[in-house]
């Protein structure tokens, strides 16, 4: 009888909490002596957090408008069912500046929401010590112009999600870079799920997402790296160690075009750390790397309907001995899958136009290959030393140096129904690798489990879409609605605003009516997807310019025949929106092309009569 009654006294005790949570507010004029009241609120973001404050599991911390210049290091824990939510008001901007968010250890079960963090004379955000599992949700923030990491985890940090964040320009101080760290986000811990989602990871000083220590066994299981752009990092875009995880729907583009460290010759855009296993990357595009594209350094990885780009945009490092899209390193040989992969080497320079490079070719053998699509065109001719395939040592025809032919002869097993051909992409000088309908990769590829249209998988990062309801189907682009642009919506706590469900983190966005295009990145030319599509006969197309200038928008037929010319004039910086009107054209597929910013960028529309 004593238990039970113990239990339900604890029970009415947790029915008490959660009956008291309340909304907390802070404002610029507020004072920490008040309650914390809407009429009466704290001043400090620092206050509201801490033990003296009284807030507790459930409650609510309600950031006003204004610039807070505060180091915040939270005390108390909330819940697993009853985080403490510290968040701005909605439609209203809250930064910290100068100022960061630091998690000790024990303290646990917070979620972060709709916080501009800058110029930390450290990182954004650190944790530190040994936390809960998945004791922290950081929503739509931005963490930017830190002078080391936008978000630093070390210790056992338990697991993080990272949602709707944009992480840029960190490890800089006025433009010019420091010595120490610099990554988007870095991980010096040894345990600890990591989620990382719909996030911009941009022009960081040393790597997007790093996972800093060569610990020789990372507890980081179940981890995902999901859905993000990941640009232009001084070093690599993604460096991974967990095993049992997932790296999907990320586009990974120019990491390592800035990296001249003596050795390395530029950086690549993913690598798989050694110590990584069982990890499945998949519907990737990785394109335009300083280095190489792919490092898969682990062991029994799965590598699924990728597709590796390198292009023009890359440019030879001075004293840089060779290149390729896929590059094995000669102290690992590793056991992993690649199965309906594209890979191509657009590059003409002598000892950098290689699809795959084995610097001992069991490291290539050892893998299982099958229904890639490969394309080196600089590559292809006959010469002993101009073929796709560089496998130091390797028998057989060609030597080292092999075409997948000779691959394909001289190990029987190795890259069945793989194919040499052009993919056909849309347009992949816009980066827009979905396929054109003739292209060799549409149900060319293997099942491995994932669903498909068609008589079987397509290779690479993109199902063939208008005969799958256009954007649909779960695989038919990076992210919802993407093409060309590859546009995320809503980043960052300076965008426009997102409505959250703190029950399910679900997150709704505020699209202002429509009237402005929902994906518009800060300081990029952005073309949004037609509306409707498919339509008959008009749709609306909207684009949006960071700058006033010259504009070009003209449509095509899917084959690439001039249809019309709908703006060639100036305009000004915002949004734009126009009305395309089909009426006298068929049916089918048309393509219509944004020219802006010393940029060019293409979408894809249906019309149907």
């Amino acid at each position: 009888m004593r238990i039970t009654l113990t239990s339900l006294l604890c029970a009415l005790l947790v029915w008490a909490i959660q009956a008291d949570a309340r909304n907390l507010y802070v404002a610029i004029n507020g004072n920490n002596n008040n309650p914390g009241t809407i009429t009466q609120p704290w001043r400090t973001i620092g206050y509201a957090v801490s033990s003296a404050s009284g807030v507790h599991s459930g409650d609510t911390i309600v950031v006003r408008q204004g610039n807070y210049p505060e180091e915040v290091f939270p005390e108390v824990s909330g819940t697993a069912t009853q985080p403490i939510i510290l968040r701005r008001l909605k439609n209203e901007t809250v930064s910290l500046d100068p100022g960061k968010i630091r998690f000790e250890s024990g303290v646990n079960h917070w979620k972060i929401y709709g916080m501009v963090i800058k110029h930390s004379s450290s990182s954004g955000l650190e944790i530190n010590g040994t936390h809960a599992a998945n004791f922290l949700t950081v929503l739509k923030c931005t963490f930017s112009h830190n002078e080391q990491d936008g978000i630093y985890l070390s210790g056992s940090f338990g697991g993080i999600q990272i949602r709707s964040c944009d992480i840029q320009f960190n490890g800089e101080v006025n433009g010019v870079p420091q010595n120490e760290e610099g990554h988007g986000i870095v991980i010096y811990g040894s345990s600890g799920q990591l989620i990382v989602k719909n996030s911009l990871i941009a022009n960081n000083w040393h790597k997007g997402i790093a996972y800093g220590s060569d610990v020789t066994q990372y507890d980081g299981d179940n981890s995902q790296i999901d859905s993000n752009m990941i640009i232009n990092n001084y070093e690599s875009g993604l460096d991974f160690s967990p095993d049992n995880s997932f790296v999907r729907h990320n586009y990974i583009s120019r990491n390592g075009q800035r990296d001249i460290e003596s050795g390395e010759w530029g950086d690549k855009g993913v690598m798989a750390k050694g110590i990584c296993s069982h990890t499945t990357f998949a519907f990737n595009v990785i394109k335009s790397s300083g280095g190489m594209e792919l490092a898969p350094l682990g062991d029994q990885c799965y590598y699924y309907n990728n597709t590796l780009y390198k292009d023009i945009f890359y440019t030879a490092v001075p004293g840089s001995p060779y290149q390729s899209t896929i590059m094995f390193y000669d102290s690992y040989d590793p056991s992993s899958v690649f199965r309906n992969n594209i890979i191509c080497n657009m590059l003409s320079q002598e000892d950098h136009h290689w699809a795959i490079i084995a610097e001992v070719y069991q490291a290539y053998t050892s893998q299982t290959w099958s229904n890639n699509l490969y394309w080196a065109p600089n590559s292809s001719q006959q010469s002993p030393d101009n073929k796709p395939f560089k496998l130091y040592g390797a028998p057989g025809p060609g030597g080292n140096m092999k075409t997948l032919a000779e691959v394909q002869a001289t190990w029987p097993n190795a890259e069945n129904n793989s194919i040499y051909v052009n993919p056909s992409f849309i347009s992949s000088p816009d980066s827009n690798f979905q396929l054109l309908p003739n292209s060799p990769a549409i149900d060319a590829g293997y099942n491995v489990g994932f669903p498909y249209v068609g008589q079987a998988p397509d290779i690479g990062a993109y199902e063939f879409s208008t005969r799958s309801a256009n954007v649909g189907h779960p695989y038919g682009g990076l992210f919802e609605n993407s093409g060309a642009v590859l546009r995320l919506s809503g980043v960052g706590a300076d965008e426009m605003d997102l409505s959250v469900d703190p029950a399910t983190d679900e997150l709704t966005f505020d699209a202002d009516n429509g009237s402005v295009p929902s994906d518009a990145l800060p300081g990029m030319v952005t073309l949004a997807q037609n509306n409707p599509n498919p339509f008959n006969p008009t749709t609306s197309i909207i684009f949006n310019l960071p700058n006033d200038g010259m504009v070009k928008l003209t449509v095509y037929s899917i084959t690439g025949q001039f249809v019309k010319t709908l703006v060639n004039s100036h305009q000004t910086a915002g949004a734009h929106e126009v009305t395309f009107d089909g009426s006298n054209l068929a049916s089918g597929v048309y393509l219509y092309r944004l020219e802006a910013d010393g940029l060019s960028q293409t979408q894809k529309m249906m019309l149907t009569k």
